[in-house]
């Protein structure tokens, strides 16, 4: 067969762009492996400034840090604490210190000797101990301030104690406070404190605080601390610019970078310059079971229904939740709760067909086993006025109470003389050595005199004693032949039949949807919502429906702000169940307050809980350093909220601020502990970056390995 070969004047062209793209083919490797390991960095320059509605804070009294709320806005930026916590997953962590905080009553804390104030100076445990002693006497945050007076601060070398022995958890809150050098904290104890007093630690020294009239805000003007002993900021100047509303805000847009929220209503529309950044915060709307109105097993059944009910309804502006604590399952009972209509029964409820069946089916001839009378007066082990005894002394306490109008307690008469109208409770002991007690039966007429009247309230207790235990068998026998005898005359049956009838008539006339307890009252539960700004009323409204397909009544009580006052100051609670929104502050510890057995009469302990170890242990975790650390607290939190289903927690609010997308690097965070969180979103912001090439360990020799590994 004839060999086929390619024309010259085709193969040339051939080669000619084999070689041009093996070439181009070779740069673009070249460029690859150049390009490849390096990384975009920070640039430093410029500024940016971040708006926000509110006041501005005094930058010339420190020590009122802690009194506006924007002071934790601004003073991150300047100053550090001995401690700060994670915004991520809300451990403490090291600032200034280094704090063992596993003792909340004494907390130890070695200073770090490498730190510097903006003037290069170290910064000495004199300042921290200056620093507390103003707080102490010049704060103006009465918490802490209370906090500060019960803890006793001992200075060692470098270390700090803090000795709190009422275990009080705001201690820990104390160790974030910003540390002043101590011949500033003097000048502001003589109020010789100026603009240039400021020497900070943080990355921004303070520059100035004016009134900007041309844009209607309140000016704070930061300069970056080339001395800080953290990584430098990446801005010349930060400013905080502070408005009184939004339409001064949507008029100085295009001289601020990031507008932080200030209502969780108000909304402001902004040019595509800037970005939404959609977070959320230690804040919950939750429904709260009153522990002091519900059984807990009805509220097992409730926290169950209600919650698998809520799941994925939420208000166009909340985020759905089954849990405070992010990453955890949700705090429903476990498993099955069985039956409702079980559990309501167990708990004295039943609809109207089950009690006309129950009714039905009650006998009117006394038989079986037999259930005395109940005393009065007269109380005992087993709530009954017919007593069995047969120990060999015959000793028995025959104890009760009356009312205050009774003023003298008379057994088979021999007056009590101890007996004390103002005490109620009276005790008479009997046995067969003070001849008060003998075989067979005995009886005790209990009279009471109702002061100077001749009103005696009476009732009669029955022994039957012996050791003999077949005579004790044939006494009880004997006591149930005569009360059937007594009690099942041909009258006494037709009179229970009577009753009988009556009862199923009043039944019958109930409505067959509901429950009701056996005197035919319904079952109904009192919803209580917030109304205003922060209503809860859509969830109230979501409750009720699904109240009602359980077959409850529900009548819903709307608390206003006024309404609220009043709850305050009485602690009076009218309510079953109550839906509100809570916020806790820059950390999610702060709930534990809320179910405090201390504030179980208050209003803050919505749900009158009264376990201890519930606030104990978010106090432990709020020293939590690490992640391992917290959870077994947060395990045994969860286990205990299943268990008492007293809280709900069923959504959290979207909240929203907004960035100029010009800025660079900025860290996005889930939940924004407060505006103490807008500093560690913007700490390493920068408006300038660059892609630095990484030329370290890189040769012709590696370049041709490098290609060897990609094709083998």
């Amino acid at each position: 067969m004839r060999q086929q070969h390619t024309p010259s004047h085709i193969r040339k062209p051939l080669l000619i762009t084999a070689g041009v793209l093996a070439t181009l083919l070779l740069i673009h490797l070249i460029g690859v492996y150049i390009y490849m390991w390096g990384k975009y960095v920070w640039l430093p320059g410029w500024s940016t400034s971040i708006a926000l509605i509110g006041d501005a804070p005094d930058m010339m009294k420190p020590l009122s840090y802690g009194k506006n709320p924007n002071d934790t806005l601004v003073y991150p930026f300047l100053y550090r604490g001995l401690i700060r916590y994670n915004v991520d997953d809300g451990t403490a962590r090291e600032d200034l210190a280094q704090c063992d905080l596993s003792k909340i009553e004494k907390i130890t804390c070695a200073l770090k000797k490498d730190m510097r104030w903006s003037d290069g100076t170290i910064i000495q445990t004199d300042d921290v101990l200056a620093t507390f002693r103003g707080f102490t006497e010049f704060g103006e945050n009465p918490t802490m301030t209370e906090t500060l007076r019960d803890t006793r601060i001992e200075v060692k070398d470098w270390t700090i104690i803090f000795n709190n022995p009422d275990k009080d958890i705001d201690v820990l809150e104390l160790l974030t406070y910003p540390i002043y050098r101590s011949d500033m904290v003097e000048q502001m104890k003589t109020n010789r404190f100026t603009t240039g007093s400021h020497l900070t630690s943080g990355q921004y020294t303070f520059g100035e605080q004016v009134e900007d009239t041309a844009y209607m805000n309140k000016r704070i003007t930061l300069v970056r601390n080339d001395k800080t002993s953290l990584t430098p900021a990446w801005f010349d100047k930060i400013h905080f610019k502070f408005f009184e509303n939004t339409s001064a805000i949507k008029n100085a847009e295009d001289t601020v970078g990031i507008v932080v929220p200030w209502t969780k209503s108000e909304q402001i529309e902004l040019s595509e310059r800037f970005r939404p950044y959609n977070y959320t915060t230690y804040e919950y709307f939750s429904v709260f079971f009153q522990t002091d109105r519900l059984s807990k097993s009805m509220r097992n059944a409730l926290h169950w229904q209600i919650g698998t009910s809520l799941s994925g309804i939420t208000d166009k502006n909340h985020s759905g939740i089954s849990n405070i604590f992010t990453g955890y399952d949700s705090i429903l009972p476990a498993g099955s709760i069985g039956s409702f209509a079980d559990i309501m029964k167990k708990n004295g409820y039943m609809k109207r067909d089950d009690w006309v069946s129950q009714i039905e089916s009650t006998p009117t001839t006394i038989t079986g086993e037999i259930i005395y009378d109940k005393p009065k007066y007269f109380t005992n082990r087993v709530n009954s006025n017919v007593l069995f005894v047969d120990t060999e002394s015959g000793e028995l306490v025959l104890n009760g109470s009356f009312d205050g109008s009774v003023t003298a307690v008379i057994i088979n008469g021999y007056q009590l003389k101890e007996f004390r109208a103002a005490n109620k409770k009276f005790t008479y002991r009997v046995s067969l050595e003070a001849g008060t007690m003998k075989e067979w039966k005995n009886t005790y007429l209990l009279e009471g005199k109702v002061g100077n009247t001749d009103t005696v309230l009476s009732e009669i207790l029955t022994v039957y004693y012996t050791r003999d235990a077949e005579k004790m068998a044939e006494y009880k026998k004997t006591v149930d032949d005569e009360y059937i005898a007594r009690n099942n005359t041909p009258a006494l049956i037709a009179e229970r039949e009577r009753e009988k009838e009556k009862k199923k008539e009043a039944a019958l006339a109930l409505d067959p949807l509901y429950y009701y307890d056996k005197d035919g009252k319904a079952f109904k539960l009192t919803i209580a919502y917030i109304t205003g700004l922060q209503s809860t009323e859509f969830y109230a409204l979501e409750v009720e429906k699904i109240l009602k397909n359980l077959s409850l009544q529900a009548e819903l009580l709307p608390l206003d702000p006024k309404w609220l006052q009043d709850i305050i100051k009485t602690g009076k609670k009218d309510y079953d169940i109550i839906i509100a929104g809570l916020s806790v502050g820059d950390s999610i510890s702060g709930i534990g307050q809320l179910f405090d057995p201390a504030n179980a009469g208050k209003w803050i302990n919505l749900a009158n809980i009264e376990v201890q170890k519930i606030p104990d242990l978010f106090g432990e975790l709020r020293a939590a350093t690490t992640e391992e650390q917290m959870k077994p607290i947060i395990t045994e939190i969860q286990r205990i909220m299943e268990e008492e289903s007293f809280f709900l927690p069923i959504a959290t609010p979207i909240h929203t601020l907004y960035v100029d997308r010009n800025l660079k690097w900025i860290r996005d965070i889930s939940i924004i502990a407060g505006t103490k969180s807008i500093y560690e979103i913007v700490e390493f912001a920068s408006i300038k970056d660059a892609y630095v090439f990484d030329t370290s360990n890189k040769s012709l020799w590696r370049f041709f390995s490098w290609i060897g590994s990609l094709l083998f």
